[in-house]
């Protein structure tokens, strides 16, 4: 499978539109939407989520436990979350 086929089984279980599966400036397949993008990372994905003020990223790193940061700044950042067992258990949790 590559990223695109990835991403797609990842948009199945989201609570998001088709279309919002895209390639970006430089090509990379991502799932774009209203306050983020995911893209392929690995075994993984990398969430980036952008929220426009610093208590709204607080708000975010909450609801996103199960990723780890690997960004972390005033009003954004980025999540990455490894997948270990095969299917996302957290996509409740991602409003896109």
């Amino acid at each position: 499978m590559d990223d695109r086929d990835h991403l797609e089984a990842l948009l199945t279980a989201l609570p998001a539109s088709p279309l919002g599966l895209r390639r970006d400036d430089c090509g990379d397949w991502r799932i774009q939407g209203r306050r983020g993008h995911i893209y392929r990372d690995g075994d993984g994905y990398l969430i980036v989520f952008v929220s426009g003020t610093a208590r709204g990223w607080t708000f975010a790193k909450r609801q996103f436990t199960f990723c780890r940061v690997t960004q972390d700044r005033s009003c954004r950042g980025q999540k990455l979350y490894q997948q270990r067992n095969g299917r996302p258990a957290w996509r409740s949790r991602i409003q896109f």
